[in-house]
C-alpha cells in the first residue's frame, strides 16, 4: 500500500483551494483544475500547472462545447477534453519533486478513465509523496482501485 494524503469534500466544498494552499505552503509540483464560468455560470474546467500557472481547457458542459472542442471522453454533463488530458499525462510524467500534488479524482478514475492511465504509470516510476484531491464519495473506492493507504485524510 502507498502512502498518500488526501483532500476530500463534497462538490464545491474547496478541495481545490485547500489543495493550492498546501502546494504554496509545501512546495512541489503539481495540477489543479480551474473553474471556468460564463455569465456567473460554472461552464467548464481548466487544467493548470501549479508551477507555471500554464494549462489548457479541460472539461466543458455539453451545453457549452465550443465546436472546436475535440472531446476524448465524457462524464455526466461534461465533455472532456484530448488536450486536456494528454497535458495532464505531460505534465505528470514531467515531474521530478518528492511532492506532488494532484486535482481532483473521481467516477471518470474508478472507471479506468481520465487520469487513471497516466496515475498508474507514474506511481510505476516514482516514489513521491502524494497528495490527492478527491470527491468524498469517491475515497474508499479510490484508494482500493490504486493500492492507496490514507496518510492524512484532510476533510473540507
Amino acid at each position: 500500500m502507498r502512502p498518500v494524503r488526501f483532500v476530500t469534500g463534497a462538490i464545491d466544498a474547496g478541495k481545490t483551494t485547500c489543495l493550492r494552499t498546501m502546494w504554496a505552503g509545501e512546495g512541489g509540483e503539481g495540477l489543479a483544475l480551474e473553474k471556468c464560468f460564463w455569465r456567473g455560470q460554472m461552464v467548464g474546467q481548466r487544467m493548470v500547472s501549479l508551477c507555471s500557472g500554464q494549462g489548457v481547457l479541460f472539461s466543458v458542459k455539453k451545453p457549452f462545447c465550443p465546436r472546436e472542442f475535440q472531446a476524448a471522453d465524457e462524464i455526466g454533463e461534461f465533455c472532456v477534453s484530448g488536450e486536456g488530458l494528454a497535458f495532464f499525462e505531460s505534465e505528470l510524467e514531467s515531474f521530478t519533486a518528492s511532492k506532488i500534488f494532484l486535482d481532483e479524482f473521481g467516477p471518470l478514475e474508478l472507471m479506468g478513465r481520465g487520469f487513471a492511465p497516466a496515475l498508474r504509470r507514474f506511481l510505476n516510476r516514482s516514489d513521491a509523496a502524494l497528495t490527492i484531491a478527491v470527491r468524498e464519495s469517491c475515497l474508499d473506492n479510490i484508494q482500493t482501485a490504486f493500492g492507496f493507504e490514507a496518510q492524512e485524510i484532510i476533510w473540507v
